[in-house]
């Protein structure tokens, strides 16, 4: 049984007039195949009394559902002597292979999301913005784990540290979720979104360092060499920049070279692409195959 927050917000902003004396909440029992985060797209029809005895109607939309995975049924082994026998007598190299990674690297990275105009057109599955959204889940999820931290900068006609550096997991999504609620009038200047991000990891005492850019790729002509440059002085600093391509239309030669590797550049068609494909980017980056 999972309580929806965006469900939880819509009967807030009506409980001053509408709920119950009581109050009430909202619960949903979903049923997933997977893991991670699902769009869904879907409008709720919720009927119930007010405390006059009235009946009403709620349609809170659900975008996005985040799927957990279950926790472990296992029972705890109690902590004898014989369980630490048979710990010792696991096969070590397997563990290693599977921990060595993570362990041995540190990662700080910042999340530039263009929320121009643009974002808002239509693609299969929703539109541009919100594949960004879920692209932004995927990686605050995949950059945070063992240690790692994020922030994020907003692309907009004026770009900003919207967060800096954090390991605060649910405070980055929380703030993912607002940064990616709307979108900003005008265009995108990526190039002064690059050097936020460079300014906002420049201290970052971290093994890997890293900027990962969600966005279109509309730009106005005359910033592509500033933004050339501004990937450059990356690179010389020791950042690698990721490059997420939303959409079909962008110049895929600029962005391309803009990437650290053939590798850290990929471009989605489907809002429901762009999550897996974030994850397997930073996983890539941060453990390559030999």
């Amino acid at each position: 049984m999972r309580q929806n927050s965006f469900v939880k917000r819509h009967l807030d902003t009506a409980g001053a007039r509408a709920l119950p004396n009581g109050g009430m909440t909202l619960s949903l029992e979903t049923s997933a195949l997977r893991s991670g985060l699902i769009p869904v797209h879907e409008q709720l029809q919720v009927r119930f009394r007010d405390y006059r005895g009235q009946t009403r109607d709620l349609g809170p939309n659900i975008e996005v559902l985040r799927v957990l995975d279950p926790p472990s049924a296992t029972p705890r082994t109690p902590p004898t002597s014989e369980a630490t026998r048979a710990r010792a007598r696991a096969f070590l190299p397997h563990l290693v292979m599977g921990l060595t990674c993570e362990a041995r690297t540190t990662i700080d990275s910042i999340l530039v999301l263009d929320r121009s105009t643009s974002m808002l057109e239509a693609m299969e599955g929703g539109n541009k913005l919100l594949a960004a959204r879920l692209a932004a889940h995927s990686s605050i999820d995949s950059a945070t784990s063992a240690s790692g931290r994020q922030g994020i900068v907003v692309a907009d006609a004026s770009p900003v540290l919207a967060m800096p550096l954090s390991a605060d997991v649910a405070a980055l999504h929380a703030k993912a979720d607002t940064l990616t609620s709307h979108a900003s009038p005008g265009g995108s200047r990526l190039d002064l979104a690059l050097e936020a991000g460079l300014a906002a990891l420049q201290a970052s005492p971290k093994d890997r360092r890293a900027i990962l850019l969600i966005t279109d790729g509309r730009i106005e002509a005359k910033t592509a060499s500033r933004l050339v440059a501004a990937s450059r002085r990356a690179g010389e600093a020791g950042l690698d920049v990721m490059v997420l391509g939303i959409g079909e239309e962008m110049d895929r030669r600029l962005f391309r070279n803009l990437a650290g590797s053939p590798a850290q550049f990929k471009t989605v068609a489907r809002v429901d692409e762009a999550a897996s494909i974030v994850e397997d980017m930073i996983q890539k980056w941060r453990c390559p195959a030999p």
